[in-house]
Parts: structure tokens; sequence; C-alpha cells
């Protein structure tokens, strides 16, 4: 006998679960890079099936730099991706955008380029209060 089927998530467990992380950046840039310009149409596409959700926008760094320069360089970089969300239709109001700096990086003790690529990075995660 098969094994019954992974029944479809509820709705509320689809908003507990969205999570988005990609949009790395070059070292000392806040422009986002062409490849992941397919990833943002379909982040957005995945948005608007949460019309009634509140979306962060973190943006955060590698480790180098001072605390004041890369908090506002990941600062730059969430609202590069608001931006675009907001030329996919997304509307303006929904966006939160949160500065992180390099105060949580994905790899810590980073060694060579590629590990401090993953650290500039922005985060998108619905932001509603049973999602806290």
């Amino acid at each position: 006998i098969p094994p019954e089927p992974e029944p479809e998530p509820t709705y509320e467990e689809k908003k507990r679960r969205f999570y988005w992380v990609f949009f790395l950046f070059d070292f000392d840039r806040d422009i986002l890079n062409e490849e992941f310009y397919k990833d943002l149409h379909r982040l957005a596409t995945e948005m608007r099936n949460f019309p009634d959700c509140r979306f962060e926008i973190s943006g955060y760094t590698d480790a180098r730099g001072s605390h004041e320069y890369n908090d506002k360089l990941s600062k730059r970089r969430a609202e590069a991706v608001k931006k675009a969300l907001i030329e996919k239709g997304i509307s303006a109001d929904k966006l939160k955008i949160v500065a992180k700096g390099k105060r949580e990086l994905q790899i810590k003790e980073a060694q060579d380029e590629n590990q401090h690529a993953q650290n500039r990075r922005v985060e998108v995660r619905i932001i509603n209060p049973e999602n806290k």
C-alpha cells in the first residue's frame, strides 16, 4: 500500500514558512546582480499569494568594514530589493526595511570571497504578529 500523500499545507502554515534568502551582492555594492531578477519575479509572484501580509526585507553585509558603514550599506541593499519589488507591483506599504549590517553572518568565520559573498544577502519574510 503506498503511503498517504502529505496534506496540502494550510494558508497559515504557508505564511509561517514564507522565507526567501537570495540576492547576493558584490563586495561594497548595493546593485542587484542581474542573475537574481528571475528570482525577484518569482518572489513577487509568491508575495501576491499573501494579500493580507506585510513583508520584512532585511539587508546584510559581510564582516569587513565598520558597523556604521555596513549598516548603511545593508539598508541600501534592502532598499534596492524593495524598489525592485515595487516595480513588480508590490505595494510599498506592505514592505518594511531592516538594516542588519554584519550582525547576523551566515558564515561567521568567512575565509574566502565565496564565503564572504554568502553573507552579502537580502532576506524576505512575512511579518505578521503570529509569525514573530
